[in-house]
């Protein structure tokens, strides 16, 4: 144990067990999901560290990104929208989210095939890089990922 703590950098198992510990709101999210297209008005509902959702589902058997990514569309603040503006205009995603967008297309990528080919939109996505749709269809990146990880899970 002592060497795996060593090797990752992290100094206690107190330290490593904090560092994928989920608040009380998180759990009460994963427990009581809200309905699809509900939208905070400010603040998380959803895991915005990728480290711990990496570290659930790895739990689940799901892989990381899809549950990241899904989680974030379900369960997230509406990140790419700039209200006020006429027409409504896209944006990059907010910290801290932003920061694990690296890590989750990589993990994309390295996944190959249906994964990997919704990498590019994912990243054009988070980046603000996508058009406006008030219906809703700037998501499909992620639906798609959805649909390939019930695939794989549903033969």
């Amino acid at each position: 144990m002592a060497l795996l703590l060593k090797e990752s950098g992290i100094r206690s198992a107190a330290a490593a067990v904090q560092s994928v510990a989920l608040n009380a709101a998180t759990w009460r999210v994963i427990a009581n999901p809200n309905p699809t297209g509900y939208r905070r008005a400010g603040g998380f509902s959803c895991i915005p560290d990728y480290r711990k959702a990496a570290a659930l589902a790895q739990l689940l058997g799901i892989h990381a990104p899809v549950l990241y990514l899904g989680h974030i569309a379900v369960e997230g603040p509406l990140y790419n929208v700039r209200p006020g503006t006429k027409p409504q205009a896209n944006r990059p995603w907010n910290k801290p989210l932003s920061t694990h967008v690296p890590q989750v297309l990589a993990d994309l990528r390295a996944l190959d095939g249906r994964y990997a080919e919704c990498a590019d939109p994912v990243e054009a996505l988070s980046q603000g890089r996508t058009a406006y749709d008030p219906d809703g269809m700037w998501l499909q990146p992620v639906i798609d990922l959805l649909h390939a990880e019930k695939d794989r899970l549903i033969p």
